[in-house]
Formats: structure tokens, sequence, C-alpha cells
């Protein structure tokens, strides 16, 4: 397997990717917000999965939708929300794909969409250590990243099979950086939606960005496209 996590340019700029997709403009984990996080330049994006009570892989971040349990509904009970299977299709060819485990037992259904799909770039990611061992266990060369918003979160990245750490912006220091580069790991930070803020951890070597502003992410780096105004908010 491919190192999904190498730069695209390597040793010129991070990773850029869009929280949700291109969040600010479009609505989150759909497919008009992945698309747009792509048009506007990014490499590509971050999405949530979650399992309903008829063991069917959806792209969520919240636990309920329209006042439903995902977890106690099956599939059809959310007919707006989309199939893992069918995003990693999509975009597997075209995109670096962090999928975010936002509970256990899916690790499966990631690794038969893995071999289903075969995409090109891609990460699994979970606050959840558990997620993320039963990954390594099953396939111990599958790119992982371990995501931290507490200090206590952050206090186990050692201990955890993983690839990148993933760090909320407070958590993110020269100290941090030094650490993950010393023990052969990546650093990518969130959620970063102000220019002067992307250049800094920029500048301090991070590895990736994650941003819900994904057009001005792009520009910061030099990677816009050329879009009509609408689409740039």
């Amino acid at each position: 397997m491919p190192r999904a996590t190498d730069r695209p340019i390597s040793g010129k700029r991070p990773i850029l990717l869009g929280h949700r997709g291109a969040s600010k403009y479009a609505p989150e984990n759909t497919f008009e917000a992945f698309d747009l996080a792509l048009e506007h330049g990014c490499d590509g994006f971050e999405l949530d999965a979650r399992l309903t009570s008829d063991a069917k892989a959806l792209i969520c971040h919240d636990r309920d939708r329209d006042g439903k349990l995902l977890a106690d509904c099956i599939a059809a009970k959310f007919p707006g929300l989309l199939a893992m299977e069918e995003v990693l299709s999509r975009y597997g060819s075209k995109a670096f794909i962090n999928l975010e485990l936002k509970v256990e037992g899916l690790h499966d259904f990631v690794l038969g969409a893995y071999r289903s799909s075969a995409p090109q770039r891609f990460m699994v990611s979970s606050f959840k250590p558990e997620a993320l061992i039963a990954l390594y266990e099953l396939k111990p060369e599958f790119p992982l990243g371990l995501i931290c918003k507490t200090e206590q979160q952050l206090s186990v990245w050692g201990q955890v099979p993983l690839d990148v750490l993933i760090a909320h912006s407070s958590l993110v220091t020269e100290e941090l950086r030094a650490l993950t580069g010393n023990a052969g790991k990546q650093l990518f930070v969130w959620t970063i939606n102000r220019q002067g803020d992307m250049r800094h951890f920029a500048d301090m070597g991070v590895d990736g960005i994650i941003s819900d502003d994904t057009a001005l992410l792009a520009r910061t780096f030099g990677q816009a496209k050329s879009l009509p105004a609408t689409a740039l908010g």
C-alpha cells in the first residue's frame, strides 16, 4: 500500500483537506461539499462514518439525524445520507480521503470498501484508539490517524498504532511537531479557518491542514482554481 500521507509536493506545502468537505460553502458530508473542496483546489477532504442498526455504514457527523439515532434505525430511514462505499468509489482516484470513524465496529466495512474501491490516497482516523487498533490488527500497513482535542486524548498518542496525529490547533506546538517528527509520524492540524493561522502552522512544518474554508485554504497555498464568484461564497 502506498504511503497515503505523503505530501503532494514534497517539503513545499501541507496536504490541504476540507472539513466534512467545503462545509463553509455547502451542506457538510455531501457530494456537493466534497466536489467543491476539490474544485477550490484542496487535495481532498475529511468525512465521518457511523453505523445503522442494520449494519450499514453511512456518512454523518452527528449521532442523530432529524431526531432519530443512526444506531437505532435502519439505513432506509436516512435517504439523504451517503453510503461510505459510494463516496470511496466516487473519489478514490482523485482525492485524498480522510475517513473518520465516529464509532467502533466499522473495521470490516472499511476494509471491504477499500478492497472494492482501492482509493489511492486514503487514511482512516478516529478519536477512538480502539477503532484504530481493530483495523491495525487486521491490516497493519493501513494508514491510521489518531484525532485529539484534549490533553488527555493527546497523552496516549505514543501508545496507539498510527501514522498521523491529527491534533486540534490548541494542542499543536513546536515541541509536539518535534516529537511526532522524531517518532516518524506526521502531524495534521484542525480546524483552521484564518489565513494567518494557516501560514503559521505551515511554517511550523505540519504535514496537513484541515479547514471549513476550502477556498481560503487553497488560495493561501497557491492552489486556488478559477471558479465563478458564487462558488467562493
